[in-house]
């Protein structure tokens, strides 16, 4: 019983070894039913596992959604900071310099994202 379930298990300890060759042929047919139904369980769960063709679809139209938002929300940064610099720098009497450096840093920023 050993041999059949490390033989069928494709383990091999290699501690018990069958000396008949009736022995041999049936440790060699188990190993290879062993293989075999290790295969098969292996290809069943990563079917199992891997996305259906909706959810992959699903899936892709999620990343699409969330793309175009971070790109609207990318263009809109830039809008807004393009317009505080306007105003910091044309709309006020006294311009402060440090504000103005703020906002092209986050227009530098906003560009890039």
């Amino acid at each position: 019983m050993w041999l059949t379930a490390i033989t069928f298990l494709c383990v091999g300890y290699g501690d018990i070894v069958p000396n008949t060759y009736c022995g041999r042929g049936i440790t060699l047919t188990c190993g290879m039913v062993g293989a075999g139904c290790t295969a098969l369980l292996v290809a069943v769960v990563s079917r199992k596992l891997e996305l259906t063709r909706a959810e992959k679809h699903v899936h892709n139209f999620m990343m699409d959604t969330q793309l175009t938002k971070r790109l609207k929300n990318a263009a809109a940064n830039v809008l807004r900071e393009t317009w505080l610099i306007y105003k910091h720098t044309r709309l006020v009497k006294r311009i402060n310099p440090g504000r103005v450096r703020t906002h092209q840093r986050k227009f530098l920023l906003a560009i890039y994202a």
